[in-house]
């Protein structure tokens, strides 16, 4: 279908680290969408930045863990109320420490801070959330310091938490 220019690019959508290892090896991939956010310490940097040499766009997507990181009252998480909660106090000690307005402004600010990264996705469910969202896209990148500080502060995040596919 590239051939006849029927589509230009070709991208692929990936949940681990060990899909990416997979599809990276096609060389007719120029996309690749996959879920980064503050609790995911799972990829390897340097290797995506290397795809990024390569020319293939990597996005982000799932960077508010299908809104679970918004915290909301009756929101079933896949693991226990003590993870959730000590997620919720390093989220809030964080975003105090780095003179963030809330978990919005820390997530575009980490996301603003990889050099991988061609571009976002994120959803939303009203007007109102899509304009509070989007006024924080241009949030100030964290400096390596604190990006490597935000990274080590979650490395205890049980892995069924980062795969949207359980929940």
């Amino acid at each position: 279908m590239k051939k006849e220019k029927i589509i230009r690019n070709f991208g692929i959508s990936i949940y681990t680290p060990a899909e990416l290892k997979k599809i990276a090896r096609i060389k007719e991939i120029t996309f690749i969408q996959m879920p980064i956010n503050i609790l995911d310490n799972r990829w390897d940097k340097n290797y995506l930045i290397k795809l990024k040499k390569k020319g293939i766009k990597i996005f982000a997507r799932s960077i508010f863990l299908r809104g679970l990181l918004f915290f909301k009252k009756n929101q079933k998480w896949p693991c226990s109320k003590f993870q959730q909660n000590k997620i919720k106090i390093y989220i809030k000690q964080i975003t105090k420490k780095y003179y963030k307005k809330n978990i919005i402004d820390l997530t575009f600010s980490y996301l603003n801070s990889l050099t991988f990264l061609s571009g976002i996705v994120f959803g939303f469910n009203s007007i109102k959330q899509f304009k509070q969202i989007n006024s924080f896209k241009d949030s100030k990148k964290l400096d390596i310091n604190q990006n490597t500080f935000l990274i080590n502060q979650f490395k205890f995040v049980n892995k069924k938490i980062l795969d949207g596919r359980n929940y």
